[in-house]
């Protein structure tokens, strides 16, 4: 297990310790405006624990969207109602056929009533019988395929926290971009004024007071790119939870606390077996196994016969009643041509369950290792941003600041390390909520269905979910 603290060193930069020997992790930047408010760590998760998520697990405003999208996902409800339709179906496929009752009339002489003298009147009630253990074996293959519909529903909530998580996290970067570029703004107001002072003093050129108009203008623009970036992730998080249009999401501190804690990675190896432990799919294709297998083995009884019991009674006119039974039973003349094929279906099928199982596997693992690795190299690259890259560029900026008020530079340089850092700025909140979103996705326990085999039609995992089911196209 690795542990990742970030410290801050100052107010424009942050600096890593690692503890540990597996990955590097990331840190987050600060810009010159945002104060250096301090914060209580929470505990790490102890090492007997279950792990979960830890990026965000410090955000109150993540957490109740999460509860929230459990309680009111349409998705999620719908999911449950087809699961609770299922529980409904061992019961039924489990109970004997229904009775067949029936009263028949027989009559000598006209073809309608009374118009003879001898009159029979019979009632007959028939009853099949399957053979013992056929029915046990039905209602056991449909508590099966139940079961795989809880699976499901497991699916549905791990999908929509997921893309809830991954919405928060574009909304949040929305946010923070917004805030660096409102920085940027008053930065550049504050050097529109140097320049024009200088132009004012015969130092500088309107060209240079021009530049600096103008990157004033340009931040607007900016601007309104990352508004329509948060009304959409605010919009995608009102459609997950199902609430009114326009409903805000609170402001939050935004993705400063992963910072400040620590983040705790947990071992890639533990992730794998809690991902074969957990992946919905992998758990309806183990189901899908057993299902497999008592389809066989009901295959298998189909060859032996199955019973049907007759009761009659009968009443003549001015005569005796008369009752008797009849037992009957069926004989499987096409074994060949039916109950051996059907034998010979339910084994074809139960060799591919298992290859799709070993195939859902690896795909899992592999989905598991993607996933570890984006969000590893992501706070890497989080890191070399915090206490390397903005390290340099504040550095840059002050030289340049310095330079050009001597008339030693020319202004294009104090622009390209003002642009710079802010790009930097904007690339390393970038880097903090991709490594969010990764660690959603891994968290998401999901196979991917990029290459995935074509399903069984009565699987509840067929087609594959795409991703569109969860996300709004961006």
């Amino acid at each position: 297990m690795t542990q990742y603290l970030v410290q801050r060193k100052r107010p424009w930069c942050a600096t890593v310790i690692l503890s540990g020997g597996l990955l590097a992790s990331g840190a987050a930047a600060v810009s010159p405006s945002r104060p250096d408010e301090s914060r209580t760590a929470p505990p790490a998760p102890d090492e007997g624990s279950t792990p979960e998520p830890t990026l965000l697990s410090a955000d109150p405003i993540l957490a109740a969207l999460v509860v929230e999208a459990m309680a009111s996902n349409p998705a999620i409800a719908s999911a449950r109602g087809s699961a609770d339709a299922a529980g409904t179906r061992p019961p039924q496929v489990s109970a004997l056929p229904d009775p067949v009752a029936s009263i028949g009339l027989l009559n000598s002489g006209r073809p309608w009533p009374s118009s003879g003298a001898d009159r029979l009147v019979e009632a007959t009630v028939v009853q099949p019988f399957p053979f013992p253990g056929k029915l046990a074996l039905a209602g056991k293959i449909a508590g099966l395929e139940a079961r795989r519909q809880d699976a499901w529903v497991a699916r549905v909530r791990l999908s929509v926290t997921a893309v809830v998580r991954r919405a928060y996290a574009r909304l949040l970067v929305a946010r923070e971009n917004l805030r660096v570029v409102d920085e940027q703004r008053w930065n550049w107001i504050a050097i529109e004024e140097v320049t024009r002072a200088r132009y004012k003093a015969g130092m500088g050129a309107l060209l240079d007071l021009l530049r600096a108009q103008t990157e004033v203008t340009r931040v607007e623009q900016a601007r309104f790119g990352e508004e329509a970036r948060a009304a959409s992730s605010q919009a995608e998080l009102n459609r997950l939870l199902g609430r009114p249009m326009g409903t805000p999401v609170p402001e939050t501190e935004g993705l400063a606390p992963i910072a400040d804690r620590p983040v705790v990675l947990p071992e890639l190896l533990k992730l794998l077996a809690l991902g074969e432990s957990v992946c919905p799919e992998l758990l309806s294709a183990n189901l899908a196994v057993d299902r497999s297998r008592a389809a066989i083995d009901l295959a298998k009884r189909s060859r032996l016969p199955d019973f049907v019991g007759t009761a009659r009674y009968m009443q003549e006119t001015h005569e005796a009643s008369w009752w008797g039974g009849i037992f009957g039973v069926s004989i499987p003349l096409n074994d060949p041509r039916k109950q051996r094929q059907a034998v010979a279906e339910k084994k074809a099928r139960l060799r591919s369950e298992e290859a799709a199982r070993e195939d859902l596997q690896l795909r899992l693992r592999a989905a598991t290792e993607r996933a570890y690795g984006g969000m590893s190299v992501a706070l890497r690259r989080a890191d070399s941003y915090a206490h390397g890259i903005l390290v340099q560029d504040q550095l840059a900026v002050e030289a340049a600041m310095v330079s050009y008020r001597t008339g030693s530079v020319p202004f294009v340089s104090v622009l390209e390390a003002h642009a710079t850092q802010f790009a930097d700025q904007r690339s390393l909140f970038e880097l903090l909520a991709d490594a969010v979103s990764k660690e959603a996705s891994l968290y998401e326990f999901s196979p991917g269905d990029a290459d995935a085999a074509p399903r069984a039609a009565d699987s509840p995992f067929a087609p594959a979910m795409p991703a569109s089911m969860w996300e709004t196209p961006r």
